[in-house]
């Protein structure tokens, strides 16, 4: 009988942490093991993918109420039901809830996996917060490994307290035949605005959340406008659009009129492909970036915030800046828009290399199934 490994996680709306769950989901049922995964919550873009790709999704509906708690007998029976060798919680809430009821219900070991890194005490949610701090007593007893997705991740909450001796980094994974220069859907783009190939434009792919910190984005992009005034800028994620009156305040304060808000794209790598540099603007939280190993991949360079194992992720590709840095970040885009057009192929040919080789999707799944493999022989709890 095939491996059986239950995912629990907090959500599967969309999302970079959804979207990593996702590959490793159907890459693993792809190489026959038998998986399954319970969401805390409802349900969302991610797992109607989910379920037309094969995959057993189980709704729990948990919204994080009092009364709900009731609905955790949901989740253990889905637990016992599925009688999983391996049970995988994934970010926060799923790894105290789901590791909890997961130690509870079954013999299987569980495996936390932490896809944050540090949390801004100003921003984060105060139930974030006070779920991490029980985390940090119940690594001791729950988890049988924590996998972190960064070694920044690991190391802050190593510092938090976290068991220190569970602790394993595995990089998140970018599909490099997904993800490739697009340079039909990326001219589409452009041609759709109204841009032509000599149009400066750079990017930033992320929701609208305040770990992605759009006012130092904002700011930035005032200050590259100055300088280039031709520069076009192309927002995307959910909530990136024209009805939030949030986001068309900050940038009506900005006087900056040459930003097309996208929404959600249908197709990441046409986006990336449409561009001359994408921007990771974070302030905090960012484990692994994936928006910036996605980019890379597609051939464009990038300009990061010192957030997470960005400067891992960039390696000698891209630029570096401090957070809340908005006038670095727009000088690093400047650099890279001022490049001749051959040196920023040239280079952008050198990043997708170093994605391929240090953050491939199969480096990262092949990990996984070499640790579930592991912990199933040990049979640890």
């Amino acid at each position: 009988m095939s491996l059986g490994i239950l995912f629990i996680t907090t959500g599967l709306k969309l999302g970079g942490a959804e979207r990593m769950l996702q590959s490793l989901l159907v890459r693993l049922s792809n190489r026959g093991y038998r998986v399954k995964v319970c969401s805390l919550g409802e349900g969302g873009r991610v797992g109607e993918e989910l379920i037309r790709d094969g995959i057993d999704v189980e709704y729990i509906g948990f919204r994080k109420r009092i009364g709900d708690v009731v609905k955790l007998a949901s989740l253990g029976r889905a637990i016992r039901q599925f009688d999983p060798d391996i049970v995988q919680t994934w970010m926060y809430h799923a790894d105290l809830v789901g590791g909890v009821t997961a130690k509870l219900s079954s013999r299987a070991p569980v495996l936390w996996a932490v896809r944050q890194s540090d949390l801004d005490r100003r921003q984060s949610k105060r139930l974030t917060r006070w779920v991490v701090t029980l985390n940090v007593w119940l690594s001791r007893w729950v988890p049988s490994q924590v996998v972190y997705c960064a070694e920044y991740a690991s190391r802050v909450h190593r510092d938090l307290g976290y068991r220190s001796t569970l602790g394993q980094v595995i990089h998140n994974g970018c599909d490099t035949e997904v993800f490739y220069q697009h340079k039909a859907g990326g001219q589409t783009i452009r041609r759709q605005l109204g841009l032509d190939d000599a149009v400066p434009v750079v990017g930033h792919a992320g929701r609208w959340d305040p770990q992605k910190d759009y006012p130092t984005l904002i700011s930035a992009i005032r200050h590259i406008s100055r300088s280039v005034p031709d520069a076009v800028f192309l927002l995307v994620g959910p909530d990136i659009d024209t009805s939030n009156s949030k986001l068309m305040q900050l940038i009506g304060t900005s006087g900056t009129s040459n930003i097309y808000l996208m929404g959600p794209s249908e197709c990441m790598a046409d986006f990336y492909s449409a561009l001359d540099c994408l921007v990771v603007s974070s302030a905090y939280g960012e484990g692994f970036p994936n928006v910036a190993a996605e980019a890379m991949a597609c051939e464009v360079l990038c300009v990061a915030t010192d957030v997470g194992d960005s400067a891992e992720i960039l390696g000698n590709t891209g630029h570096i800046v401090p957070i809340r840095s908005p006038r670095k970040l727009a000088d690093a885009a400047l650099d890279v828009l001022a490049m001749e057009s051959g040196q920023r192929a040239r280079k952008g040919a050198l990043a997708r290399a170093h994605v391929t080789e240090r953050f491939s999707l199969d480096r990262m799944v092949d990990t996984y199934e070499r640790l579930y493999l592991n912990m199933a022989r040990k049979g640890q709890h």
